[in-house]
């Protein structure tokens, strides 16, 4: 589905809620986050049934950077559970290391996902990267390369400098 008059592309993720649920008394309710316990739907067989009011886990992040609210980045990748830390790097070589978009969307990624961090050292082999995050205590783990960011930044000017990720297809213009 493309957004109209717009011209982007919006995913499926949002299948993952259903719009619909039962509550304790049998009523078709609208299934919205608001506590207490209530059946619904969310998988299939024999867990087809399970506390509601609860809501879906969704990573997607797409991201909007402002100044004096004036809009500044827009960035965004896929990655499954992966995205959050992806935009994450990227955003931090922008703001934190002031890299140009392209350079801080080629730069490699490290992601923790509530185990070990995981280094894209296939695609860049940086051991002092890892021999640095091993001294302080993590267990770092090999990962293909991860995400796809697509980035536009807005100079003061108002110029467009775009960023397409290598790792994917893709291709970015400057206005």
């Amino acid at each position: 589905m493309v957004v109209p008059g717009r011209g982007f592309p919006l995913n499926n993720q949002l299948t993952d809620f259903e719009p619909e649920a039962y509550d304790g008394h049998g009523e078709l309710v609208p299934n919205a986050p608001e506590g207490g316990c209530r059946e619904r739907r969310t998988a299939l067989g024999e867990a087809a049934e399970s506390t509601g009011g609860k809501r879906p886990r969704s990573s997607m992040t797409p991201t909007l950077v402002l100044r004096d609210g004036e809009p500044r980045m827009a960035l965004g990748s896929p990655g499954g559970s992966r995205i959050i830390g992806i935009t994450l790097n990227v955003l931090s070589n922008l703001i934190d290391h002031e890299m140009d978009a392209q350079a801080a969307v080629n730069a490699p990624r490290v992601i923790a996902r509530n185990g070990p961090a995981e280094l894209e050292a296939p695609l860049f082999r940086d051991d002092a990267l890892r021999t640095e995050l091993e001294y302080r205590g993590f267990d770092v783990v090999n990962i293909d390369a991860a995400g796809s960011v697509q980035a536009i930044l807005i100079d003061e000017q108002g110029r467009l400098q775009g960023a397409a990720d290598p790792r994917r297809e893709g291709l970015a213009l400057g206005y």
